[in-house]
């Protein structure tokens, strides 16, 4: 009776975190593959590379925050920047930053954002690169979150943020 118990809670916890069942001696998993063709052309690109963030978007999750009043350790996102075609990135200037309701805040790295009772820190940074022979400029995005004690439980979502490179 304790082993089928046991395997009866298996099979329930392997199913509920997302696992995929099989029998007692076969089991498959799916490979899912996806992608976007772009001409090969000098359009710039721009793609999160942190492992488990799709390349056209960056994804935080905090999971559950204590309200505390205490700002949670910082989680980084990674992205990198280069040309549809391979080539050098080129011109002279490049203005990387944060953008917050699609209104391109002009050199600014930093950006908080109140969301009810919960502050949003953001930080963005690049690394310095030679634009005319240089291929690929790589960058860091860091949020933080702070829960002020006195909030309600829930959830919150911010959207409202962007990176933006400018190339002149």
């Amino acid at each position: 009776m304790k082993k089928l118990m046991l395997v009866a809670l298996l099979a329930v916890g392997a199913t509920s975190f997302g696992a995929v069942a099989g029998d007692a001696s076969k089991v498959a998993l799916p490979i899912k593959v996806t992608g976007e063709v772009v001409e090969a052309n000098g359009n710039l690109m721009i793609e999160a590379t942190t492992a488990g963030m799709s390349g056209d978007e960056m994804a935080f999750n905090f999971g559950a925050i204590a309200a505390s009043g205490v700002a949670t350790e910082p989680m980084e996102g990674t992205f990198k920047i280069t040309k549809a075609d391979g080539s050098a990135i080129g011109g002279t200037k490049i203005a990387v930053g944060l953008s917050e309701d699609g209104v391109d805040q002009a050199a600014t790295t930093e950006l908080a954002r109140e969301t009810g009772k919960v502050t949003l820190n953001y930080a963005i940074g690049t690394a310095s690169a030679e634009l005319a022979s240089a291929k690929e400029i790589n960058g860091t995005v860091t949020v933080s979150a702070k829960v002020e004690a006195s909030t309600t439980p829930g959830t919150f979502t911010d959207t409202s943020k962007k990176v933006y490179v400018v190339l002149s």
